[in-house]
């Protein structure tokens, strides 16, 4: 009605002011083919295939829902804050290759800071 547009506001993560395109390569990470959370997650509109019940939460209200430090725990170990989640561990040291090398900490480090930053 007032012209207002709407945008999202990206809050720059110090390690993406110091070295370009590090939510980028997070992005392909969370997108990969070894992690690819979108098979199980909702994304905004983006719904996963199969049935809705088995459906893990929407990863847009993530910045919204829960803390930096939670995430972190979650994705090194899901098992060990809820016992029985369908949730796997993923980041395990020399599980896969990313394009973000490092241990299993810098790269849970890099997937928070990308859910930290997901807009639609």
């Amino acid at each position: 009605m007032y012209g207002f547009k709407k945008f999202a506001i990206l809050t720059l993560t110090k390690k993406e002011v110091q070295s370009p395109g590090y939510l980028l390569a997070a992005k392909s990470l969370f997108e990969s083919k070894d992690v690819n959370c979108i098979l199980c997650h909702v994304k905004g509109e983006k719904m996963p295939e199969g049935d809705k019940t088995g459906w893990a939460p929407d990863l847009m209200l993530a910045k919204r829902r829960l803390k930096p430090d939670w995430i972190k725990r979650w994705l090194l170990d899901p098992q060990s804050i809820q016992p029985g989640t369908k949730m796997p561990k993923f980041f395990r040291e020399g599980e896969f290759q990313t394009d973000i090398p490092g241990t299993p900490q810098e790269q849970t480090e890099a997937m928070k800071d990308y859910l930290m930053n997901l807009w639609e």
